[in-house]
């Protein structure tokens, strides 16, 4: 079971050794979004672990996977710009204007999901 699970997994590198790189580096993106995630979660902010993790972790996966098939680093420049545009977004969307308290709340952690993706 589990070799043919190594199998599937191994099927489109060239080596177990280029796999091992892969998820070392997914595993890598996901603890750095979890510690960022952490700190936000523990201080009770919107937008903890969970999101910080998958912000980071979609992020390595697009571009490592961009850069595992040969695409030229014209090609992987534009993946990363729009998934740095598409993170933007979903950070503005947990900016928030109190009308009646003048206050605007949430650019922390826009900022923080931002930073965590690039």
């Amino acid at each position: 079971m589990m070799d043919a699970l190594w199998q599937e997994l191994a099927s489109g590198l060239h080596d177990s050794k280029q796999l091992a790189h892969v998820i070392i580096r997914l595993v890598a993106a996901t603890l750095l979004g979890a510690i960022v995630g952490l700190q936000r979660e523990s201080n009770r902010k919107p937008a903890g672990l969970r999101t910080h993790i998958l912000a980071s972790l979609a992020t390595a996966a697009f571009v490592i996977s961009c850069s595992s098939v040969g695409m030229s680093s014209d090609g992987l420049s534009r993946v990363i710009q729009g998934i740095i545009t598409g993170i933007g977004f979903i950070g503005a969307g947990s900016i928030l204007k109190l009308s009646e308290q003048h206050e605007i709340r949430g650019l922390t952690t826009a900022a923080s999901v931002w930073m965590t993706a690039a």
